[in-house]
């Protein structure tokens, strides 16, 4: 896996998302680090792959490395977090706008939906425009920002591209 062009978290996700085949242990041991390096948090690799923050550790240095299958699955468990920093780095509508459209191009976790949700609303967007925009009631919209509820899955993109829409304007 070639990260020499993963500068951005963009960029990582746009090389996690087309990424096929095997990962070599020095392969993984640098998306561990790029990850953490662009925002990824150590804390969350460790609870989504199930083990310490010390392993982690260990796997960034390359001291060592889980088998080829947990390897492999890197791509799919870091991707949506780091469509979640992406998403926590927004500091303006605008450029939550464009990072919700590269989001919602991809299958997204309850937790990424939430934060969609949470920081439209951190950056001023009002939860009315939210819920005539989408027609779900109100209370709908505190729902999915807390994460106590979200739509099914073939339902998040379109929800994600309207909050970018409004996001956007």
């Amino acid at each position: 896996m070639d990260l020499n062009g993963c500068t951005s978290l963009s960029a990582l996700a746009e090389t996690l998302g087309r990424h096929t085949g095997d990962i070599d242990e020095d392969s993984f041991s640098g998306l561990i680090v790029r990850s953490v390096e662009l925002g990824v948090d150590r804390v969350a690799i460790a609870d989504d792959f199930t083990v310490s923050v010390g392993t982690v550790g260990r796997w960034s240095t390359g001291a060592s490395a889980p088998a080829g299958l947990i390897r492999n699955m890197a791509p799919e468990v870091l991707l949506p977090l780091v469509y979640f920093a992406m998403i926590e780095k927004c500091k303006s509508k605008q450029e939550l706008a464009t990072t919700l459209r590269t989001v919602a191009s991809r299958e997204v976790q309850d937790f990424v939906f939430a934060a969609v949700f949470r920081k439209a609303l951190e950056l001023g967007i009002e939860r009315i425009a939210l819920a005539r925009r989408l027609k779900v009631p109100l209370p709908t919209i505190g729902r999915w920002s807390t994460g106590e509820s979200c739509p099914v899955p073939i339902g998040r993109p379109s929800a994600i591209i309207s909050v970018a829409d409004i996001a956007g304007t």
